[in-house]
């Protein structure tokens, strides 16, 4: 690009300075010509002034002595003929140089009247010699004869007689000539600084543009960063700034687009995730309820043939039916919250009188089970971010956990400590040994430990998962330990300030 440019530039400033060169030179030899011929004319102008006053035999003397004075001092050649176009008065060319003799004709000798001989004589072609007879206005000619140019210049007296000055224009081409030299060397010169002066022009507008097709690739590889300002020619500049313009337009678009794609990715999964939960639901209802129902139909055809005991089978019939009711709201439940359908109303809260107030809420139902609380803490005030209902259900889900499976008469231990930047809280219970396969799975849906192991009691298998979904989205993490008989079901959340 930068050689393209340095040669466009070159052949530009050769041919302007090749026709400007040939102008000035017709330019030089029109205005000599012109200027020459305006000196004469003033010149004659006042001559014939001066012969207004005298007649025509004196006026023709007059004429002619004063127009050969100044020729011989203007060292023009000259012709002067009657209205008739006779010569009146010449000037021999054959001895001009030598003897500068003047040779005059008689007005009254018809022989004299100029013809196509003697013009040729006079060095006039015949041509332009009826273009000097038959104009009336001061006027130049510039004719060439023998390779020689010659320059005429013609005066039409008032009273009909003219005048023909010649001369030649070897000066003018000298001067030309001269000129030429000057400007021949004045044109090497110039075009030596001009080679200076396009060289860094180029280099610093090839500069410029190097910067400018690099930001326009950038921009074709989806690299929107800006160009810094260009220290260049104005245009670059502007099409520059229009670069970063666009750039930020782009990137503005891009991101906009990336943040729409990304919400419909968002949109697609969540409708997928809505349809396989939807699937799972189904799965699950129509897996966990086989059972009850199967239980219920045969209830159902005994009291039908009325054998056996009835009222164990209307007692039967009715835990069945709540027991199915019951799974079929936990069901629900599980999947709203795992569907995000429901919004949490986080606020703070004091876990430590939080679980407290539950745990005397629920002290009744373990004492029932004989069991009984043992609350481990500190009496530091611990907060955490959570919404009250949900944090609510999972406390007691944890605690209805451990009086259903741990063992008769031992206790149940909760605590809540803080582990560096999150609250801990542990709700543990002895049990019969369970294997690291059944810790793994405790708290997926559905999954209960051998039913040996249960009490009569038994949940829907659903309360732990909700206690994990619940806990997920606060944030947390749900932890199952055992040891020495011990199981611990530990959640963590994520510390409030306590302010």
């Amino acid at each position: 690009m930068k050689r393209w440019m340095f040669i466009t530039f070159m052949i530009y400033i050769l041919v302007f300075m090749t026709i400007m060169s040939a102008v000035q030179n017709y330019a030089m030899a029109t205005n000599y010509y012109k200027n020459k011929s305006d000196i004469l004319f003033d010149k004659v102008k006042k001559i014939e002034q001066s012969s207004i006053a005298l007649n025509r035999e004196e006026r023709i003397k007059y004429l002619i002595g004063e127009i050969s004075s100044f020729s011989l001092k203007t060292g023009n050649l000259f012709i002067l003929l009657n209205e008739n176009n006779k010569v009146l008065f010449s000037v021999d060319f054959n001895e001009w140089n030598n003897k500068e003799i003047f040779k005059g004709y008689p007005e009254e000798d018809q022989e004299n009247s100029i013809s196509d001989k003697q013009a040729l004589a006079l060095n006039i072609s015949s041509e332009l010699y009826k273009q000097i007879t038959i104009s009336s206005e001061p006027s130049y000619f510039v004719h060439e004869i023998d390779d020689m140019k010659m320059l005429y210049s013609l005066f039409t007296f008032k009273t009909g007689e003219k005048l023909i000055f010649f001369s030649g224009t070897e000066s003018l081409e000298d001067v030309i000539a001269s000129s030429f030299k000057f400007r021949f060397y004045l044109f090497n010169g110039g075009l030596i600084l001009s080679f200076i002066c396009i060289h860094f022009i180029c280099k610093r507008l090839n500069h410029s543009l190097v910067i400018v097709t690099k930001s326009a690739e950038r921009m074709a590889n989806m690299d929107f960063t800006p160009i810094h300002e260009i220290d260049g020619p104005k245009e670059i500049t502007i099409l520059s700034k229009a670069l970063n313009f666009l750039a930020q337009k782009l990137g503005q678009t891009i991101d906009q687009l990336n943040n729409t794609n990304e919400k419909l990715e968002k949109e697609l999964l969540k409708k997928a995730k809505l349809e396989n939960l939807r699937k799972r639901f189904l799965s699950d209802v129509s897996h966990e309820l086989k059972t009850p129902i199967t239980i219920i139909q045969s209830y159902a055809e005994a009291l039908i043939d009325e054998v056996g005991d009835t009222e164990y089978y209307k007692e039967g019939i009715y835990d069945e039916a709540n027991k199915m009711s019951r799974m079929v709201n936990e069901l629900l439940e599980l999947s709203k919250v795992e569907s995000d359908e429901i919004l949490f109303d986080f606020e703070r809260i004091n876990i430590i009188t939080f679980v407290e107030d539950i745990l005397k809420r629920i002290e009744p139902i373990a004492l029932q089970n004989n069991s009984h609380f043992i609350f481990n803490t500190c009496e530091e005030d611990f907060y955490i971010m959570g919404e009250q209902i949900r944090i609510d259900q999972v406390v007691k889900n944890l605690l209805i956990n451990a009086i259903n499976y741990g063992k008769d008469g031992s206790p149940i231990k909760v605590g809540i400590i803080q582990y560096y930047n999150e609250i801990v809280l542990s709700v543990a219970n002895l049990c019969d040994p369970i294997s690291h396969e059944e810790l793994n799975n405790i708290w997926d849906r559905f999954y209960k430990i051998d039913t040996s192991r249960q009490r009569k009691k038994t949940g829907t298998g659903l309360g732990l998962s909700i206690v994990k979904s619940i806990v997920e989205k606060h944030h947390g993490k749900c932890i199952t330990e055992y040891s020495e008989g011990w199981i611990n079901f530990k959640i963590s959340l994520p510390k409030a300030s306590n302010k």
